[in-house]
């Protein structure tokens, strides 16, 4: 296999094969030509052929009528017919015929009654219409119950015409034979079926007869096959056009091509001493070009298995000498970058430290050697101020004087290493958690040693995440990642500092086995909707609620949506949800409808959904196949998410607003910039975040807040919610202040859409009267 796919076995079959084309194509090219030759030279002997034989065939018709004219004058001879000596008659036609080579001789009155014959058994006075008739045709060839035959007339005159000679020649096989030998034609004269003089063998013969009937015009040359054999074809009609005789001369084309076939075989001689020579130049030219090629393949080889001590020597002047001498500078350039690269592998490049890599395979020798392994991760606080203030040249220098203090420290006690960024981890062997948790103090006061750059001073603290072998794992990889974990908690302590704990893996479980599992929720049937119920505090407003989404996990029970809201908005399921949500409000509003409940619901959009600018088109396609109001949609989005992109998402609402969905501005106040935003806005209320209702007293600033916001809402035209109702007070100050509408847990918490509609069915009183 190696041999069939070798660069030598290419070349020589790439240059064999092309000779082998070239070849095979002047071979082909002589036999096509030599074959056309054969067939003009075929077609131009039956042309020839056919005028010699017509020629012949006159001349011979002239000589045979000059014969009967040298009889028919002869004195004796008209005499006898005077006298009517049928005797003599007889025997001077068959002497005369006999000498002239004639079959039968007739003689005949005026009338065409027979006198006398050579034939026997002819009487006299039979009329023979067969012979009597005068020939006008083509020469003398006349159509007969046999062969057809040659026949001349010629009147007997004493000096008028008194009788006339009738002599007939059978055109028969020995004729044939003789038409053959002057024109080297193969000759088949048809007469009356089955009649037949041919020189072609007695099987061709029969399928001649047969194949006439597909024979093209009179003259024209055709190609016949006779029991495999190729013959071309020419067709003389004779006679007349009454009784037409007809002739075919046939050439053989296989004889015609064996004149060639020594020429053929001397060129296929020459070509295969040709292909010879050709492979053989090949292998020598293959092997010339592949020997050094194997070379260098070896060599090559060889330093890609890491052998960089070989020498590549290719003692030649031309391309491949080149060639070797660039792979020798390569390889000696490969060598020393190979030891670079083996070094940077491993190491730091800034501060020459071990790196990740190294770092977890020296604990993996640790944890195999030591009886207890210690593991201090440290990250340093505010160094993304230091590169702002001294430059990434100056928190380079930082990075490289903290690394030579870490090492200084250590003094053999154990190995520090820089994993990534501003992150350092200290390896102790022979130290368990407490007694690396006493050296931490010595770290923070080396971190705090003021470090001098250009002019200035820069001062370190740092968090420290604490973990320990083989109490925390005894995997390097999952023993550094708890390290690390513990010192992203730190940032959260008050020391800075937090040493490994086995309940942040379970945290750390559950957040990814909920991210997992939320795409596949509403699949499951594990998302349901709730429903708060929302008052109008002036006006018979309908029923109105807002919708909110929960989740029953099958095996973690109910999720909080304070946890999983924020991880399908990192994890991107946060679209997937919100079109869940809106697609199962509206069947719910259908419902209703079905039952005579005309109910207003609002419901959260993200951020993520005013980036899908296929959200229009998905709503009024879901409300078109329930046949609900989109005025029975209101959207809520906050400021934070129109602040993501402002021009899009207005853009986007416009869209909504367009269609007919109430639009409102959620937890109102929270976000930035809404007063710029707001008027550019196409919304139809503002919802004032619950933050300043829940604990809403008169005369607070919480008050001025919302006393505020409800006076520019109305003066903008729009309509005023209050959420997170929860006592008396804050309704009445409300309903005063000229609050829309409101929602909270003073009204109703959320609830399922059962006991959602036994709440509206409870509502018989106006919302004022029952709330007074």
């Amino acid at each position: 296999m190696k041999l069939i796919h070798s660069f030598q076995t290419r070349i020589a079959g790439s240059l064999f094969l092309l000779m082998l084309v070239v070849i095979a194509l002047v071979y082909l090219t002589v036999k096509a030509a030599t074959e056309a030759s054969a067939v003009r030279q075929s077609y131009d002997q039956l042309d020839t052929g056919a005028r010699v034989f017509r020629q012949e065939l006159d001349s011979r018709c002239r000589r045979l009528n000059d014969a009967v004219r040298v009889l028919a004058a002869d004195f004796g001879f008209r005499d006898a017919v005077a006298s009517g000596d049928v005797p003599t008659l007889r025997s001077v036609l068959a002497n005369h015929g006999a000498r002239v080579g004639a079959g039968d001789t007739y003689l005949l009155d005026l009338d065409g009654r027979l006198i006398a014959s050579t034939v026997a058994g002819h009487s006299q006075e039979e009329p023979l219409p067969n012979v009597a008739a005068t020939s006008n045709g083509d020469g003398c060839v006349v159509a007969s119950v046999g062969l057809p035959l040659l026949r001349v007339t010629v009147p007997v005159r004493a000096p008028l015409p008194i009788a006339q000679v009738v002599m007939t020649f059978a055109m028969d096989q020995a004729m044939a034979e003789e038409f053959r030998s002057l024109i080297n034609l193969d000759v088949v004269f048809l007469g009356a079926a089955p009649a037949m003089a041919s020189t072609l063998p007695e099987t061709r013969r029969e399928l001649l007869v047969q194949a006439q009937a597909d024979a093209p015009a009179t003259d024209a040359v055709w190609q016949l096959a006779l029991d495999g054999h190729l013959y071309q074809v020419k067709r003389l009609v004779l006679g007349t056009a009454e009784a037409p005789v007809q002739v075919y001369l046939l050439r053989s084309l296989d004889s015609a091509l064996a004149e060639f076939g020594p020429l053929l075989r001397q060129l296929g001689l020459i070509a295969c001493g040709a292909l010879l020579a050709a492979l053989l130049g090949a292998l020598a030219l293959a092997r010339n070009l592949a020997q050094p090629l194997r070379q260098l393949s070896e060599v090559s080889w060889r330093i890609g298995q890491g052998d960089y001590l070989v020498k590549i020597e290719v003692p030649r002047r031309d391309e491949f000498g080149r060639l070797a001498q660039v792979l020798e500078g390569m390889r000696q350039g490969i060598a020393e970058r190979e030891q670079q690269l083996s070094h940077n592998a491993l190491h730091d490049a800034l501060t020459g430290l071990p790196n990740r890599v190294l770092a977890e395979e020296r604990l993996r020798v640790f944890m195999a050697t030591q009886p207890q392994v210690s593991l201090l991760y440290l990250g340093l606080e505010g160094f993304q101020a230091i590169n702002e203030t001294a430059g990434v040249a100056g928190g380079d220098h930082i990075l490289k004087v903290v690394a030579e203090r870490a090492q200084a420290l250590l003094a053999g006690r154990g190995c520090v290493s820089r994993p990534v960024g501003d992150e350092f981890l200290v390896q102790l062997c022979r130290l368990d958690v407490a007694g690396a948790v006493g050296l931490i103090a010595q770290w923070r006061a080396l971190l705090a040693e003021p470090i001098e750059h250009e002019g200035q001073l820069f001062r370190l603290n740092c968090r420290v995440g604490v973990a320990g072998y083989p109490q925390h794992g005894d995997d390097p990889h999952l023993l550094i990642e708890r390290a690390r974990g513990a010192m992203l908690d730190a940032g959260g302590m008050p020391d800075r500092l937090r040493v490994y704990d086995q309940e942040r893996d379970a945290a750390q479980q559950r957040r990814l086995q909920l991210v997992q599992d939320l795409p596949l929720a509403a699949e499951r049937g594990e998302l349901l909707l709730v429903f708060q119920p929302k008052v109008a505090l002036h006006h018979q407003g309908g029923h109105q609620a807002e919708v909110l989404l929960r989740w029953r996990h099958a095996a973690l029970g109910m999720v909080s949506p304070a946890e999983f809201i924020p991880l399908a908005e990192c994890s991107g399921s946060m679209a997937g949800l919100t079109r869940w949500v809106i697609r199962t409000a509206i069947r719910q509003l259908a419902l209703w409808q079905a039952q005579g409940r005309e109910v207003k619901v609002s419901l959260n959009v993200s951020a993520v959904d005013l980036s899908d600018r296929q959200l229009p088109e998905r709503v009024i396609g879901w409300l078109d196949e329930a046949e609900v109001s989109a005025r029975q949609l209101t959207f809520e989005i906050t400021e934070s998410a129109i602040m993501a992109d402002p021009e899009a998402a207005i853009a986007l609402l416009k869209q909504l607003s367009s269609l007919g969905i109430r639009l409102s501005v959620d937890d109102y106040g929270t976000g930035h910039a809404s007063l710029a935003h707001l008027k550019r806005l196409p919304v139809d209320e503002l919802k004032i975040d619950q933050s300043f209702i829940r604990e809403l007293e008169a005369g607070s600033d919480d008050a001025v807040i919302v006393r505020s916001t409800i006076e520019m809402g109305h003066n903008l035209g729009l309509e005023v919610v209050a959420e997170g109702v929860e006592e008396a007070r804050a309704l009445a100050l409300l309903r005063g202040w000229g609050c829309d509408v409101i929602q909270g847990y003073y009204i109703s918490r959320p609830v399922p859409a059962a006991e959602f509609e036994a709440w509206m069915e409870r509502q018989d009183l106006p919302v004022t009267e029952a709330l007074a």
